[in-house]
């Protein structure tokens, strides 16, 4: 299962095995203080979160700027399901953590306009100088 939690400078994958609440509790903390918008799964109802249903608080929107509907996520999500499915799936821990971290670089570089490449490269020339 992928999992994509999104605002407009930072996206964040994680892929598990599950489709529990406890999945969100890992990744957003006990202590999250955001608004959550989601698509309403179960997954995502923990007392702690606040939720943003996209048909409710029309006129509370533009004062806390907070998206109307969950499309952000849906959008993020697309590109590491389709990676996954042509590449067979996360046959190891390693392999599922690498492709987190990897998808989760290139839609963060992607959304502030930056080279993600480039990044990569002076990343692996500084290890490489370091050995």
């Amino acid at each position: 299962m992928v999992w994509t939690f999104t605002c407009p400078d930072m996206t964040v994958y994680r892929v598990d095995e599950h489709r529990s609440s406890k999945v969100v509790q890992r990744v957003l903390g006990e202590t999250f203080t955001g608004v959550l918008v989601s698509d309403c799964l179960s997954s995502y109802n923990p007392a702690t979160y606040r939720k943003r249903i996209a048909h409710h608080l029309r006129a509370i929107e533009a004062a806390v700027r907070v998206e109307p509907t969950n499309n952000r996520a849906e959008r993020s999500l697309r590109p590491a399901v389709i990676a996954r499915k042509l590449s067979w799936g996360n046959k190891t821990n390693r392999g599922r953590r690498s492709r987190e971290i990897l998808a989760r670089l290139g839609a963060t570089y992607h959304q502030t306009g930056q080279d993600v490449i480039r990044f990569l490269a002076r990343h692996a020339a500084l290890k490489k100088k370091s050995r």
